[in-house]
């Protein structure tokens, strides 16, 4: 579990259970203007994405103390906000930017046997922003997130693919919406699911599917608050999805509200779909 404390200086924390309880940790200390966004996990280590004062941090938990923090990846604006590892490979996307020029999907990619070098690049999307990564192999990852735009919901969802050499944008069947979370089910590296919200449904989780061929899409159950329908506190704010290993069965996680940092409410949600 990770975050930041919003008390006092705010400082970032990773909680870890044990299998008997919770202890919390501080990577960077108490100096606040630190945030951790994702964590995953793998052989008894941990790894970190976040962002800090001047940019993007990527933290490495070795199962006794923190270890090999990387900062100011992006710039003074950059953040990531998901990592995954794999087979030696740790990718982690966000944003970055500076105060002047326009903001851009932010990728991270570092060979954890230090026989590559670590590559950092800011994909030629203005505004984009990346949310969720998965990965099949060093040469077939996938990153979703949306694109900024000014106006009433006029986010633009944001699919990318890397192939092994270059990244390359894939088109979706959604017109409005943000993107969130992505992951495989079952055997099939192709069968690839995309969590997030249609802006046309709002008070409906996304899911978009992946065959290895062709996109479709469907929607979750309708998630009413108190709020009218037409609220934006209706709306699905945050999402994301983990398939049960071994089967097609996915497991979807979110929010309803606007959630802004003004205070305005959200409720949370779980929802299961079970394979064919």
């Amino acid at each position: 579990m990770t975050g930041a404390a919003y008390a006092g200086p705010s400082p970032a924390f990773a909680s870890h259970w044990d299998g008997l309880r919770w202890s919390d940790h501080r990577p960077f200390g108490d100096r606040d203007g630190y945030h951790l966004a994702d964590v995953t996990a793998t052989g008894g280590r941990a790894w970190f994405a976040g962002s800090g004062r001047d940019g993007g941090v990527v933290a490495e938990w070795d199962g006794q103390a923190f270890r090999h923090v990387r900062t100011g990846i992006g710039g003074g604006l950059g953040q990531l906000n998901a990592v995954s590892v794999k087979d030696g490979q740790l990718w982690a996307v966000g944003s970055a930017g500076d105060e002047n020029a326009p903001q851009g999907p932010l990728v991270y990619h570092e060979a954890l046997d230090g026989r590559a070098p670590v590559r950092q690049e800011v994909l030629g999307i203005p505004q984009g922003e990346l949310t969720g990564i998965w990965q099949a192999s060093p040469s077939d990852v996938w990153a979703v997130g949306f694109s900024h735009c000014y106006g009433d919901d006029c986010e633009r969802p944001l699919v990318m693919h890397w192939d092994g050499s270059a990244w390359s944008r894939v088109q979706v069947p959604l017109r409005i919406g943000e993107l969130h979370g992505v992951a495989a089910v079952g055997k099939d590296r192709n069968d690839v699911w995309v969590s997030g919200v249609d802006l046309d449904h709002r008070n409906q989780m996304l899911f978009l599917h992946h065959d290895g061929k062709a996109w479709t899409r469907e929607y979750g159950p309708q998630l009413m608050t108190d709020a009218s329908a037409e609220d934006d506190l209706n709306r699905v704010n945050r999402s994301d999805l983990a398939p049960v290993p071994g089967t097609s069965t996915l497991w979807a996680v979110g929010s309803v509200g606007a959630g802004t940092d003004d205070g305005d409410p959200e409720e949370s949600f779980v929802l299961r779909r079970e394979g064919p």
